[in-house]
This record gives C-alpha cells, sequence and structure tokens, in this order.
C-alpha cells in the first residue's frame, strides 16, 4: 500500500515537472525574440546617442592578427590592465566595433566591451578618440547592486575618465589613479570599477594601435 502511494506520488510529480518544464519552454519560445529586439533597438538607440548625430558605420571586429594582439598586450601591461606573464583574447571582451566619421573622414570609434562586474557580465559601449581619449560611455546590459554598482548607469559616473586613455595619460585601472573625490565616489563599489576601467582601458588601448586604419 505504501509503494503504491509512494509511486503514485511520484508519477504525479513527473506529470506536474514536465508540463512546468513544456510552460517554460513555450513562454522562453514566445519571448526570446522579443527579448532580442528589445536589445537590438535599445542597442541602436545608444549608438545613436553616443555618436552626437555622426555617421556610425557598419559593424566590424577585432583583426585576427598575431603582431596588433602582441603589441596590445604590450601597451595593457605597461598601463598595469594585466601583469606581464598574463594574457587575454581581445576577440573575447571586443565583441563590436564601430567607425564613427564626419564628412566621410573616421573621427572615432565605438566599441562594445566586456566587463566582469560584482554581478557578473557588463556590457558596455565606449567612445574613444582616435589617439584613444575616452569620450563618454553607456553601461548596457548588467546586474550590478542597486544604489551601488548600478550608479555606473549614469553617464556622470564616466567624468573622471573623460580625456583620459591618450599615450601620455592612460585610463586609470586604480583608485591611486583618481582624484580623491572620484576615488570616494567608486569606494562602495570596487569590483564595478575596476571592471569598468579595465575594459575601458582595453578599448582605449586597442584604438590607440586601431588609429584611423578600419
Amino acid at each position: 500500500m505504501v509503494n503504491n502511494k509512494l509511486l503514485d506520488m511520484t508519477f504525479r510529480l513527473t506529470i506536474i515537472c514536465a508540463v512546468a518544464a513544456l510552460i517554460l519552454g513555450i513562454v522562453n519560445i514566445v519571448t526570446e525574440p522579443l527579448i532580442i529586439e528589445r536589445k537590438r533597438i535599445e542597442k541602436e538607440m545608444a549608438l545613436k546617442t553616443l555618436s552626437d548625430g555622426d555617421n556610425v558605420g557598419v559593424v566590424q571586429y577585432p583583426a585576427d592578427s598575431d603582431d596588433l594582439h602582441m603589441d596590445l598586450m604590450a601597451l595593457l601591461v605597461e598601463h598595469g590592465v594585466i601583469g606581464a606573464e598574463d594574457d587575454l583574447d581581445e576577440k573575447e571582451l571586443i565583441t563590436s566595433i564601430y567607425p564613427v566619421d564626419e564628412a566621410g573622414t573616421v573621427t572615432k570609434y565605438i566599441l562594445q566591451l566586456e566587463g566582469s562586474g560584482y554581478g557578473g557580465k557588463m556590457i558596455l559601449l565606449a567612445v574613444f578618440n582616435l589617439d584613444g581619449s575616452f569620450v563618454k560611455a553607456k553601461l548596457m546590459e548588467n546586474n550590478e547592486t542597486p544604489g551601488l554598482g548600478k550608479k555606473a548607469e549614469d553617464p556622470l559616473y564616466y567624468n573622471m575618465y573623460m580625456g583620459r586613455g591618450n599615450s601620455s595619460d592612460p585610463v586609470p585601472v586604480s583608485r591611486r589613479a583618481l582624484a580623491d573625490s572620484d576615488a570616494e565616489a567608486v569606494s562602495g563599489s570596487t569590483i564595478t570599477f575596476n571592471g569598468i576601467s579595465k575594459a575601458l582601458a582595453l578599448g582605449s588601448d586597442y584604438v590607440k594601435l586601431l588609429g584611423g586604419n578600419n
């Protein structure tokens, strides 16, 4: 009798789990295209805002070049982004490159960058002049903490990077490289700051090497 009840309960639970899985699958099939389209529209609007009305060119991707990779690693070591023995794959962290031109001449680049924050992966769109100096950025997808890491969604957050990133003044990747007021402002969200700073530094150094060649 007990075994029959146990089998019956197991059967019922199995049916419930199967139905729940089916419902979740259907919901995912219905909502996934909507989510993809929403992200596409959000990105399109962000690119338009970040370009200040200039023409955003066709998306490009990091070049598969050993020489460029080695030069990039050397810059990242020099600027304290990675250690001398470290390496990274820029093609995984720089996922899109958009040349921005004014009257047919490339004046800036918008890079889609991936960084690691307190809540995991962060997607960042960042604008750089041809010399690698930072212009502005927008934090897109992220799971940062409200009131702390979420502050990076505010355009004013990026004032601490403004104009930095050229050959004489690299993007700051530690709080020691910030003004006291900026260092204090990010004290409660250091992991977010580190993730964004390293992503921007990577983008800046990549654009230095890219120049106006794309």
